[in-house]
């Protein structure tokens, strides 16, 4: 809880494929913000299964503005900003990693 209360806040570098994922116990609308964060991010809300159900890309450093999942989310994924679009990544698109179990 207190790494995840945290995040990235405070980092001056986050490496070009590197991130940090936000694993909660249940899905729910999720509020994330900027606040003590130097670095532009890309912020992904993906719901239970995997799906991406937002996409908050380039959020401005150190704003205290609330970013919304707009919709159920039970992982955040935090990335450097410009990596979304880099990646090709939109509204709907599966994301796997160890801790997203993938439903059948």
């Amino acid at each position: 809880d207190a790494q995840r209360a945290v995040g990235l806040m405070h980092r001056e570098r986050v490496a070009l494929n590197a991130g940090m994922l936000f694993v909660f116990e249940a899905s729910g609308e999720r509020y994330f913000w900027m606040k003590n964060t130097p670095l532009s991010l890309d912020i992904i809300f993906i719901d239970e299964a995997g799906r991406v159900v937002r996409i908050a890309e380039g959020t401005p450093p150190f704003s205290e503005k609330l970013v919304p999942s707009r919709g159920d989310a039970k992982y955040v994924l935090e990335l450097l900003a410009g990596t979304a679009r880099r990646l090709g990544m939109a509204a709907g698109d599966v994301v796997r990693a160890p801790s997203i179990p993938q439903s059948e």
